[in-house]
């Protein structure tokens, strides 16, 4: 297999308040912000070839997907098992309401990320195990360069997975808004070639 490159996107800004909150699985659009830095990510690319474009099933990753794609006659492939971490019932709440209503659970998340999981959540471990098989599966699949248009936990865990880095350790790496991630891939390694670039 030649050597490809895997581009792993995170969506661009979603509509919320200004208060960090756990989005999850909540089916947010983007922004004007957001929309703008999927134009970014849309000039950035343009003239790298892409073999195909996955995104998850939320609206924030299909649409930015949609942008960075336009005028490649590709049609983003819609893949539920890239949906962001499933925070359960912390979905849409306040860090600050988080830490003040559950503070053992708060604390022992940001100790033990791998394993702790909100009630009717994931844990890292979960969605890890969720996303793996699937990246996988399309790297070993495809002939050339792919797009994955994704969420920050998602990212992390694919990140992880190509670092060998402990999934304890998994808050280190750092997802922003609109930020592109680069890899290669030569059909037995991967190496992370870039990180987190705006």
């Amino acid at each position: 297999m030649a050597k490809k490159k895997i581009y792993l996107v995170r969506h661009g800004r979603i509509k919320s308040d200004e208060e960090k909150r756990y989005i999850g699985q909540s089916d947010l659009e983007l922004t004007e912000e957001g929309i703008l830095q999927a134009q970014k990510l849309y000039q950035t690319l343009k003239s790298n070839p892409l073999d195909q474009i996955y995104c998850s099933n939320l609206r924030r990753t299909q649409k930015t997907a949609e942008i960075i794609g336009a005028g490649r006659g590709l049609v983003p492939v819609v893949l539920p098992e890239l949906r962001e971490i499933n925070m359960g019932i912390w979905e849409g709440e306040r860090f600050a309401d988080i830490r003040a209503n559950y503070p053992d659970e708060f604390e022992r998340r940001g100790q033990d990320p791998a394993n702790f999981k909100p009630f009717g959540g994931e844990c890292f471990k979960d969605l890890y195990d969720r996303v793996i098989p699937v990246f996988e599966r399309i790297i070993n699949e495809t002939q050339k360069d792919i797009l994955f248009v994704s969420h920050a936990g998602v990212n992390r865990v694919i990140l992880a997975y190509a670092l060998g880095l402990p999934l304890r350790n998994i808050f280190k790496l750092k997802q922003e808004y609109g930020c592109l991630n680069v890899i290669s891939f030569n059909g037995k390694t991967l190496c992370v070639e870039k990180m987190n670039s705006t």
